[in-house]
């Protein structure tokens, strides 16, 4: 239980920095035509940045996500192997493709961070 409720407490604080992040954006002021939106965000103004980072923070929420559900994993196999030994050959093949799955997933988050750093 104990857990659970700090991982929950973490995701409101990433969420609520994030919100943060983007408070100064919506103080610079709206735009009122395209193409002063255009020559803000070509210039990499507040709202542009804040925009992004935001972005970026929220794919690292599939990191935590991620991270969470390999530790689930490992704790699951390892309780399942130290309750029955003689179960290895069935136990280890499905939680190394289970732990890769999980992987996959956070990787995904990571790609997705990645891009929004230095492409966007």
């Amino acid at each position: 239980m104990r857990f659970a409720r700090s991982s929950a407490i973490g995701i409101l604080m990433a969420m609520l920095f994030g919100v943060l992040a983007v408070l100064p954006a919506f103080a610079a002021g709206e735009p009122e035509t395209f193409e002063q939106a255009l020559e803000l965000a070509k210039a990499g103004s507040l709202a542009a940045n804040a925009f992004k980072f935001l972005g970026v923070g929220l794919a690292g929420l599939g990191l935590l996500g991620a991270g969470i559900g390999l530790g689930i994993l490992g704790n699951g196999a390892m309780n399942a192997l130290g309750r029955n030994p003689e179960a290895r050959d069935a136990i280890v093949p499905n939680m190394v493709l289970a732990l890769a799955f999980t992987e996959a997933i956070g990787i995904y988050g990571l790609v997705t961070a990645i891009l929004l750093i230095f492409v966007a």
